[in-house]
């Protein structure tokens, strides 16, 4: 009997750390190649018209793996960006927020940068998020 449960022990502990390196249920769905399908900006104060940049990012798209790397294309800049992805997870009394935070660096000027998608939702295989600066806010819809 003793041994029986020094091996529920065991199995126990083994198990609580397996499942610590699983992918969370909102990190699953968020694995895959995206493409922007729709880039939008109004500023923060004031107008409430929204503005299009979809051109911009015609042809540029992001790859999430499952071991949290991903790598970027850039279209308009014609330049590829490798690095490692985070979905941030947090939650008050009332409300929760998801925001993908991508840092990467270029391929080969190796510039760095980070790319920030609050309020992330994935629905139906598009995302949609924005990005708040001072001054503006910025919408993305995204399609795998």
């Amino acid at each position: 009997m003793k041994h029986f449960i020094l091996f529920f022990i065991g199995i126990s502990i083994l198990s609580g750390c397996l499942k610590n390196n699983e992918l969370t249920y909102h990190e699953k769905r968020l694995v895959g190649k995206w493409f922007y399908s729709e880039v939008e900006y109004r500023e923060r104060w004031g107008s409430l018209k929204k503005h299009s940049l979809s051109n911009d990012y015609i042809g540029s798209f992001f790859m999430l793996k499952d071991d949290f790397t991903v790598t970027y294309y850039d279209k308009l800049k014609e330049s590829s960006y490798s690095g490692q992805w985070e979905l941030v997870e947090s939650y008050n009394e009332d409300d929760s927020e998801n925001v993908l935070i991508l840092s990467l660096a270029n391929d080969l000027t190796h510039e760095v940068k980070q790319l920030i998608f609050e309020n992330t939702n994935v629905v139906r295989r598009k995302i949609a998020a924005h990005y708040r600066t001072n001054e503006e806010i910025f919408y993305f819809k995204l399609v795998q």
